[in-house]
């Protein structure tokens, strides 16, 4: 409503994920339209888990994000191989 009511853009809520489980019910999520998902996929490993599980976790009806960690990824992916990803993050973090 206060987003409404004060003309507000939209607000980003990003949901954590880093394994399928952890989201229930996947199909019947629908924010409202004051509300922009980004489902983040979140954990640590090496370059081929996390882009594995980034495709297998994408969900085409929100932002796509992806997370990484400075001392837990080893490689650490640098930003154009996080680019590169098809389909591309529109969200990146660093912890």
């Amino acid at each position: 409503g206060l987003v409404r009511r004060h003309r507000l853009p939209p607000k980003i809520v990003i949901v954590h994920q880093f394994q399928e489980q952890m989201i229930r019910d996947r199909p019947d999520l629908d924010p409202p339209p004051t509300v922009q998902l980004v489902l983040q996929m979140d954990g640590h490993g090496p370059p081929s888990l996390k882009t594995g599980n980034y495709r297998r976790l994408h969900d085409a009806r929100f932002f796509g994000g992806f997370k990484l960690f400075y001392r837990r990824d080893i490689p650490l992916l640098g930003p154009s191989d996080v680019l590169a990803l098809d389909p591309q993050p529109e969200f990146v973090s660093y912890q």
